[in-house]
């Protein structure tokens, strides 16, 4: 696939004298493959300190409480006809 993207002039004047024409595709391939890994890995880490945390999860299981009235008030509004919240303006309906 081939994308646009922009760069300062000196980094691609700096690129092209020294990556050679064949392998510069290549290279920012991985340059990006790596630092996607690495976000990746960051969110992930994020991910599990969340879960771990029990303070948190304590408190979202005390909204755990109000799910089931949104999932079934939103279930009978669709049977309905009815907008949901947040959908005002759209004709989406579930």
């Amino acid at each position: 696939m081939k994308v646009l993207v922009s760069i300062p002039g000196s980094l691609y004047s700096r690129m092209m004298a020294t990556i050679p024409p064949r392998q510069r595709s290549k290279l920012i391939s991985k340059l990006l493959e790596d630092e996607v890994k690495k976000r990746e890995q960051e969110l992930y880490q994020a991910a599990l300190a969340v879960e771990e945390d029990e303070e948190l999860g304590a408190e979202m299981k005390d909204w755990d409480v109000t799910l089931g009235d949104v999932l079934n008030n939103g279930i009978q509004q669709a049977s309905e006809g009815q907008r949901l919240v947040g959908q005002s303006g759209s004709n989406a309906k579930f």
